[in-house]
């Protein structure tokens, strides 16, 4: 009888031991940066709630194109210079087209 206790306790270790490395990845790849993606999301709309809901709409409604200029807006709502302004839309117009060619 013992036997069979053994080949049962080892058996409910290993899949013990499979359910927490399914666990492990599920939190460490897929919820962890799902949540920090959403807060994220959520403290640029608390810092910047105008120029937040202003890129939703853009992409929402297909108008992608528009976030650098949201950007460079709100660069000069903020103070910005013209050349800050510039900078400002680069950088987003680069960032959306590296990130778009990496997704």
């Amino acid at each position: 009888m013992s036997a069979v206790v053994k080949v049962v306790k080892k058996v409910v270790n290993w899949v013990g031991d499979a359910i927490e490395d399914v666990l492990d990845f599920a939190v460490d790849e897929i919820i962890e940066p799902v949540f920090e993606f959403v807060g994220d999301t959520v403290k640029a709309l608390m810092d910047d709630p105008l120029t937040t809901i202003a890129k939703v709409v853009a992409i929402a409604t297909g108008n992608a194109w528009a976030i650098p200029l949201i950007d460079g807006a709100s660069t000069a709502a903020n103070g910005g210079d013209f050349g800050d302004v510039m900078k400002s839309v680069a950088i987003s117009y680069v960032a959306g087209k590296v990130g778009g060619e990496l997704w």
